[in-house]
């Protein structure tokens, strides 16, 4: 097995290291007394564990799994009296603990570290990794929630990997499908935004889709919620217009595309809607309006609704994100949930609301991927 460079050490490495600490653990139980308990064989066995969720994944792993293994020994009322059985009893439940933990941990590697394959694309004289799913977010609180979900999902720690002059994020494997991540700038014909850093990512990585996701703007506070899951089925690019005059006053036609996502991936995302639990949020699929502006003017957004009424959202980066993939003939769709109303109104509330949003998106995208199978173009 080939030992995967995007990780700390390698997938078969890391299940040879946790059936080893299973194996202490589960001879301590064996021969656990009372006067045993939390003996040097123990403290070898419990800290090697902690050292080693450490050194494969992050100190918030170590973290959770003290707090999943240690909740019943670390506070005990101290009484005159010693329930010997009790005690013992006590400590057996937490070597259980770590076993169980440690076999979960071994579950999920088996079931989502896959190692990924090398493209035949290079750059810079390497071998680039080959992604099946790109997402592609363009702000930093769109790019915490894609890493922070996935890495809860996956426990891979998200890895760099530099390709020409971009940094792409390894987070793991979902379902079989190698998943990568990359940021661009905000908008979509601007340097490093949206089309310029999704071809780079098409060129570096292969992938056979790209996904968009992150926050948007609604249309209509009454009927729409904020958090709620905007999901394109149909792009406007509504910054190409004619603009003339009827009846003395101005009179604006929009001239941009009207784009359609693909067909596979709206199949796979309603099909995964039916099951998404919608106490969470609901899922709206629909036309998103798409352009350079950052809209925060109830008129002008009203008058983009008025050009076109069917739309149930917009935002900047999906003009790019369509002629990208366009040209390479690569799947696409976009994922964005509400965090305002472009009404003047942004910053109140402004961190929370986004917050909010870019975790729904995020979500909703993994669920998507662990009911569906993503891998290769279909």
């Amino acid at each position: 097995m080939a030992i995967n460079q995007y990780m700390p050490i390698s997938k078969e490495k890391t299940l040879e290291l946790i059936d080893e600490k299973t194996r202490q653990f589960q001879h301590i139980l064996d021969t656990a007394t009372y006067d045993t308990r939390y003996n040097a064989e123990y403290r070898e066995a419990y800290y090697g564990t902690k050292g080693l969720l450490n050194e494969l994944f992050s100190e918030e792993e170590v973290k959770r799994f003290s707090r999943s293994v240690s909740a019943s020994i670390l506070f005990r009322v101290v009484t005159p009296y010693i329930d010997y059985e009790k005690e013992l009893l006590t400590y057996k439940k937490h070597i259980s603990k770590c076993i169980s933990q440690l076999n979960v941990y071994k579950e999920r590697i088996q079931n989502f570290w896959e190692e990924p394959e090398v493209t035949k694309n290079t750059i810079n004289g390497t071998m680039n990794p080959k992604a099946d799913v790109l997402l592609v977010t363009a702000t930093k609180v769109e790019s915490k929630a894609v890493i922070d979900i996935f890495q809860d999902a996956t426990i891979q720690v998200p890895q760099r990997v530099p390709i020409g002059d971009r940094i792409y994020h390894s987070i793991g494997s979902v379902n079989g499908a190698k998943i990568f991540m990359v940021q661009s700038e905000m908008g979509s014909g601007g340097p490093g935004a949206s089309l310029q850093t999704v071809e780079k990512g098409i060129h570096a990585l292969s992938p056979g889709i790209v996904i968009m996701v992150g926050i948007a703007y609604g249309m209509d506070s009454e009927k729409q919620a904020i958090g709620e899951i905007l999901v394109s089925q149909q792009l406007m690019l509504y910054e190409l217009q004619r603009v003339g005059t009827k009846n003395e006053s101005p009179k604006i036609i929009l001239r941009g595309d009207k784009a359609h996502a693909s067909s596979r991936l709206l199949s796979y995302f309603r099909s995964a809607d039916i099951d998404w639990d919608e106490s969470k949020c609901k899922v709206n699929f629909g036309l998103i309006l798409s352009g350079e502006k950052l809209v925060d003017n109830i008129d002008f957004r009203q008058q983009l609704y008025d050009l076109c009424p069917e739309a149930i959202g917009g935002e900047m980066e999906g003009s790019g994100l369509y002629v990208a993939c366009l040209d390479k003939k690569i799947d696409w769709i976009l994922v964005k949930s509400i965090c305002d109303w472009a009404d003047g109104n942004k910053n109140e509330n402004k961190d929370n609301q986004q917050k909010l949003a870019a975790g729904n998106a995020a979500s909703f995208v993994l669920h998507v991927l662990q009911q569906v199978p993503f891998t290769g173009k279909g």
